[in-house]
């Protein structure tokens, strides 16, 4: 017998407003899923997203989580949403109060470490790094959060096609979690996920091996 799903989205769908749409959505995905998302702009790749993140809910259908209830999520958004008042470490440690502080700095420090980033960036403001700097923190935020579930939107947008396979590179997620990275142009980011998933505007959405999605999304672009 299969098992059940992680998670399951049915008929889920986010009415169109300034804040992005989904048309209505099916879509089960099982523990240790890789999966990313693409499709081209408008097609609601940001809103699936904030919808797995929980930071959205949709105005039809539903999202069941195994058990009941979602797991931890984080999310690494485009615009890294890091916040200019905070230095780098202070941003990576927003989802760590939980945890005594001694224990979120050693864990903060081990996340920024892990994307390339070294001790003397900690206490730079976000304005003072490189696009690519913001984009490795906004990863290393999401890692040290420890949540199973971890989400990347656009995670190599604007970047040099070097700088972006590494930071796709960095991306990861538990075993027994689940992965999903959205991107428009995903070049080097199909090599992280198992499972391919098309948007298009007006049109059923496509969910498949990575091979088989990749191999169609290549012929639309």
């Amino acid at each position: 017998m299969a098992a059940a799903p992680l998670v399951a989205l049915k008929g889920a769908a986010v009415a169109p407003g300034p804040a992005g749409a989904l048309a209505p959505l099916d879509l089960s995905l099982s523990a240790g899923a890789r999966l990313l998302v693409t499709g081209p702009s408008g097609s609601g790749k940001t809103t699936l997203l904030k919808l797995l993140a929980g930071l959205r809910r949709p105005t039809a259908g539903r999202i069941d989580w195994a058990g009941g209830r979602a797991p931890a999520r984080a999310m690494a958004f485009e615009r890294d949403a890091l916040l200019d008042s905070e230095s780098l470490l202070e941003n990576v440690l927003l989802h760590l109060r939980r945890l005594p502080r001694e224990a979120a700095l050693a864990r903060g420090r081990a996340a920024l470490r892990s994307v390339g980033l070294a001790a003397s960036d900690e206490e730079k403001r976000p304005q003072e790094l490189s696009g690519g700097m913001r984009k490795r923190a906004g990863i290393a935020r999401a890692l040290a959060s420890g949540a199973p579930v971890r989400i990347f939107d656009e995670p190599a947008a604007g970047l040099d096609p070097v700088t972006a396979r590494e930071i796709g590179a960095l991306l990861s997620a538990p075993a027994e979690g689940l992965l999903v990275v959205g991107a428009a142009d995903p070049g080097p980011l199909w090599e992280l996920v198992d499972l391919g998933l098309v948007l298009e505007p007006g049109r059923p959405a496509r969910l498949g091996p990575r091979d088989v999605i990749r191999a169609r999304w290549e012929t639309l672009t």
